[in-house]
């Protein structure tokens, strides 16, 4: 049965699909309304294609969507896709990101000149293939392929196109005993001490420590937790808070005790800033700037980098804390599963292969445990 939306657009199911029907705007010259159809599992994906497709429409962009140029439909398309797959802040600017970097090298192409060559230049704007690299491709291949599905384009150019492979995961770079107290020697007595402890005791990532609150913690409990709720990044030089993506990410983390005196002592540096500093704002947050406000992590890296400068630690970075966090524990017999929910890991397999380097030597283990019963007495 047919069934009225709010908005141009009507739904109905066909089958075990949804299809939402968008009628497009009048033609200026015979004066007739043609309609686009957009198809999908369940309802909701269907209107949420269906009204993405309607935000263009309001944009002004032509519903000709092949002669454009990729630097005037893919942002859009881009804020569409978002919305469409009900992603956070925090996937919107890296997908931001990624478009600035894509239009840099090919944006001036219109959709129906991108050819399998136009996309190797794609592969080309890094060195080598990446991570970052793979992950640009895919999303302007869900583009090409989301306009398939409109009827926008007959076929899709990467079709033709060989996918590059993913790099394999490197192993992680932990710091050794020596490095941590050298480490922790470079950092004695300035802004970023407490900062550093609580990075290597818990594991957490720069921007989830950035965002962290006083009203996260719970340092008088049974057992002291802080909860990982959202993260603190930095766009076009504004500090923006974004909520953690994942049921994995947004996670309690256990404390010590050594960590609980850290926390402590940057309360009462905390406390001792408000009264000294001239315009301090108490925003609540664990890492705040130097008058209470949210953190430029660019700042922060300023800060380390010069206290490391004249180390032999210039390679270690924030995630290298993470990294040695996780590498210590499993090399002190926590379980996997268990560093990776400390982590915030999607799954233990990310851990796994993150981290499967440390645990060769732990074989032996297996290898001898049923020993004193194979072994046959004299």
């Amino acid at each position: 049965m047919t069934r009225r939306d709010n908005g141009d657009f009507y739904v109905f199911k066909r089958g075990n699909s949804w299809t939402a029907r968008v009628r497009l705007p009048a033609d200026p010259t015979t004066g007739k309304r043609s309609r686009k159809s957009f198809s999908a599992p369940t309802k909701k994906e269907a209107v949420a294609k269906a009204r993405a497709f309607q935000k263009i429409l309001e944009q002004g962009i032509s519903t000709e969507t092949r002669e454009l140029p990729l630097s005037v439909y893919m942002p859009t398309w881009v804020d569409g896709h978002v919305l469409s797959e009900g992603l956070g802040e925090s996937s919107r600017m890296s997908y931001q990101q990624m478009v600035k970097k894509i239009l840099a090298c090919i944006g001036n192409y219109q959709i129906k000149n991108v050819t399998p060559l136009v996309l190797d230049k794609l592969l080309l704007i890094d060195e080598s293939v990446t991570q970052i690299t793979v992950r640009r491709y895919t999303l302007l291949k869900s583009m090409f392929a989301d306009l398939v599905l409109r009827g926008e384009l007959e076929s899709s150019p990467f079709n033709r196109h060989k996918t590059p492979k993913k790099p394999p995961i490197k192993e992680a770079r932990h710091m050794e005993t020596d490095e941590i107290v050298e480490l922790l020697a470079a950092v004695d007595g300035s802004s970023i001490e407490n900062l550093t402890k609580f990075l290597l005791g818990t594991g957490v990532r720069i921007g989830e420590a950035l965002g962290l609150r006083w009203a996260d913690i719970d340092l008088d409990g049974p057992i002291p937790i802080v909860s990982i709720r959202r993260s603190l990044r930095t766009n076009e030089g504004k500090a923006v808070f974004t909520d953690l993506k994942t049921k994995n990410s947004r996670r309690s983390i256990e404390l010590s005790q050594a960590l609980v005196d850290v926390l402590n002592a940057q309360k009462l540096t905390l406390d001792a800033m408000s009264i000294v500093r001239e315009g301090w704002q108490d925003s609540g947050l664990v890492f705040p700037n130097t008058v209470g406000g949210p953190q430029d992590v660019r700042n922060i890296r300023k800060v380390w980098d010069k206290k490391l400068k004249d180390t032999s630690l210039t390679d270690v970075t924030f995630h290298t804390c993470r990294h040695t966090h996780a590498s210590l524990s499993l090399m002190k017999g926590e379980s996997i599963f268990t560093i990776s929910r400390r982590l915030g890991h999607s799954d233990a397999a990310l851990t796994m292969n993150l981290y499967s380097h440390l645990m060769r030597d732990q074989q032996s283990i297996a290898a001898t445990a049923m020993d004193e019963f194979l072994v046959k007495s004299v």
